[in-house]
C-alpha cells in the first residue's frame, strides 16, 4: 500500500423521497416513506403510497446517511455495495434516481486527490405479494391471475423497468432471465456527480380483465402491493498498489469518500 498505509473506502447513502403530484397532503415516516392524499372512490380503495428502503452487503436494511465501507476487493472488479427495494401500490410510473458524488480524500473536494470509480446495475425482482412477476413483456396464458378487495378485476401484472443517464438516454440492458435485468455499459464517475434513474412502469405490460373481457381504461391509480429490488455494483479505478489505473499516480493514505444520494418520485 501507499507510504506503508491504507486506503479506506467509503460510500454515504442518503434517501431523500420526492412527491410530484399536486395538490397532496404529504406524510412521511422518518426520511423514507411518503403516503399521499385519499382517494374518494370507495373506502375500500386504499391509499396510495410508496417507499424506499436501502440495504447494505450484509443485507441488513440500514437508514439515512449511513456509512458503507468499500472493501479492497473492489479495486478493478465489480462489487456491490448496497440493494433499494421500492415498495408501494402505485399503478404508473414511479422511478428511483441514484446521484453518485466524486470519491474525495478525507471530504477534501479542493485537494485534487480523487479516485474515479464505476458504477453498474441490476434489476433482481418484481414482485406482487410473494409472486414473483415477469419484466419486459406481456404476460403469457399461464400467468397468475391476482385479486384484490376494492375491484372485482382480475389482474395479470407484468413490469417494465429501464435504465436512464441524466441526459434522458437509456442505459442498454439485457434480460438475464424472465425477471431481471443488468445494465449493459458503466456509469464513470470522476470529477463531477453522475445520476442514472431507474424508471419503473407496472401499466406498460400488466392486463386487467372483468369477467374474462379486458378492460379498455382502468379508473384507480393504485393496484395491488409490489416491491422491486435492484443492485447497484461500485468498480474502483485503483492498482492493488494504490495507484491510479491509467495514470499511475500514487494516493495519499486515508480516508476516501462518496456520496449517493437516492430519490424517489412518481411520475
Amino acid at each position: 500500500m501507499a507510504k506503508n498505509g491504507r486506503i479506506f473506502i467509503i460510500i454515504f447513502v442518503s434517501i431523500i423521497l420526492l412527491q410530484s403530484l399536486s395538490a397532496v397532503d404529504i406524510v412521511s415516516t422518518g426520511s423514507k416513506e411518503v403516503t399521499a392524499y385519499k382517494h374518494s372512490y370507495t373506502d375500500q380503495v386504499p391509499d396510495m403510497v410508496y417507499a424506499v428502503r436501502v440495504i447494505d452487503p450484509d443485507s441488513v436494511e440500514v437508514s439515512d446517511d449511513v456509512v458503507i465501507n468499500i472493501p479492497e476487493s473492489s479495486r478493478r472488479a465489480d462489487y456491490q455495495a448496497f440493494s433499494w427495494i421500492l415498495s408501494g401500490n402505485v399503478y404508473g410510473t414511479v422511478s428511483v434516481s441514484l446521484t453518485f458524488s466524486p470519491m474525495y480524500w478525507e471530504k477534501d473536494s479542493q485537494n485534487g486527490m480523487i479516485i474515479p470509480y464505476e458504477v453498474s446495475f441490476s434489476h433482481v425482482s418484481s414482485r406482487v405479494g410473494n409472486t414473483m412477476i415477469p419484466v419486459g413483456r406481456y404476460p403469457t396464458q399461464s400467468a397468475t391471475a391476482f385479486n384484490n378487495g376494492f375491484t372485482d378485476y382480475d389482474y395479470y401484472y407484468c413490469d417494465d423497468v429501464a435504465f436512464y443517464d441524466a441526459g434522458g438516454s437509456q442505459i442498454p440492458a439485457t434480460a438475464v432471465s424472465d425477471y431481471a435485468l443488468k445494465t449493459n455499459s458503466t456509469v464513470s464517475v470522476n470529477s463531477v456527480p453522475k445520476t442514472v434513474n431507474v424508471r419503473y412502469n407496472i401499466t406498460t405490460y400488466t392486463k386487467i380483465y372483468k369477467n374474462s373481457v379486458e378492460i379498455d381504461s382502468y379508473g384507480y391509480e393504485v393496484c395491488d402491493y409490489w416491491n422491486r429490488r435492484g443492485n447497484a455494483y461500485v468498480n474502483l479505478a485503483i492498482t492493488d498498489d494504490s495507484k491510479h489505473v491509467d495514470t499511475h499516480e500514487l494516493y495519499d493514505n486515508g480516508m476516501y469518500y462518496a456520496t449517493v444520494v437516492i430519490t424517489v418520485s412518481k411520475d
